[in-house]
């Protein structure tokens, strides 16, 4: 029997991060940002 910190290193050892896509934005639900949003206009926090 492996023990968690051999079996977690086997699973890493084998695994690589995928590259990073754009997708339009009603595209992306379920998706995980690889970098952060930045708005192209300057809207105050209260509107």
């Amino acid at each position: 029997m492996l023990s968690v910190e051999d079996a977690l290193e086997a699973i890493l050892s084998r695994i690589s991060a995928l590259g990073a896509e754009r997708v339009d934005v009603l595209a992306s639900l379920g998706r995980t940002l690889a970098e952060a949003i930045v708005s192209r206009r300057v809207i105050p926090p209260w509107a």
